[in-house]
């Protein structure tokens, strides 16, 4: 998994750039933003499953871009895309999908049906994956 993982991100990037000035986690953030508006970080970070540091980055990095703006109340700093982050987001979306599409060239209509089952059920152990509960780890870390 961790070969298409990577195939698909780096290729989806080296293309984002190249045309649009983004990255597949820009991109991602993106589309988080498209379909969540006026979420904070702390959701982007849940709901594009990348770290809050790396989250964090491509917000400045896309602000300073004028793709993404905020507001700031009391307590939580609102994400919006501004209307050129819409309009990327706009452009990128249909080559994204073709992308997706690319991926499953082979696949009959049940296939692609029964994989996306299985890639959410793989998305939805996510947070196990990642504990640390059960793992043969050392006693010690060997730092």
């Amino acid at each position: 998994m961790s070969l298409i993982t990577n195939a698909h991100e780096w290729g989806g990037s080296r293309i984002y750039d190249e045309y649009f000035g983004v990255t597949s986690p820009d991109f991602a953030i993106l589309s988080a933003l498209s379909n969540n508006p006026g979420c904070q970080a702390v959701d982007i970070v849940q709901i594009v499953a990348l770290d809050k540091s790396v989250v964090s980055r491509r917000l400045k990095r896309l602000h300073s871009k004028d793709l993404v703006t905020w507001e700031q109340d009391v307590t939580r700093r609102r994400l919006y895309l501004t209307l050129h982050g819409a309009e990327i987001h706009n452009r990128i979306l249909p080559v994204a999908l073709a992308r997706a599409e690319r991926m499953t060239t082979g696949f009959s209509d049940d296939e692609k049906k029964l994989l996306q089952q299985f890639l959410h059920r793989i998305f939805e152990n996510r947070e196990w994956m990642n504990s640390t509960d059960n793992l043969p780890l050392p006693n010690e870390k060997l730092q």
